[in-house]
């Protein structure tokens, strides 16, 4: 906590501009099963004043939430109060869409 990152990362070209745009006309959020620390080393370049996530949910703020790589538990959407027919998950991990399945 509070110490220096110990990751690097790049953005693709575009990515901020990206998101920014579409924050014109859809909410979005991050649900991550990173930690906190790793999560704001993120944000701190990605969103420096947190004007493009409307809220950022990590492993920290779930702790029930079992983030286990040989877990099947997924990202329960319903843990962000979004409405299910209305939301997108992106996602690497098929397994994270198990709470939705629809989506």
């Amino acid at each position: 906590e509070g110490g220096k990152p110990n990751t690097r990362t790049v953005f693709r070209p575009g990515c901020k501009t990206a998101l920014r745009f579409l924050g014109l006309f859809s909410t979005q959020h991050v649900f991550t099963a990173a930690q906190a620390t790793y999560t704001d080393n993120i944000l701190r370049n990605l969103d420096p004043d947190r004007s493009i996530f409307t809220s950022v949910t990590h492993r920290d703020l779930v702790p029930h939430h079992d983030f286990d790589s040989s877990a099947k538990v997924g990202k329960d959407l319903s843990l962000l109060q979004v409405k299910d027919a209305r939301s997108l998950l992106f996602d690497d991990r098929l397994r994270n869409f198990t709470p939705q399945p629809q989506n």
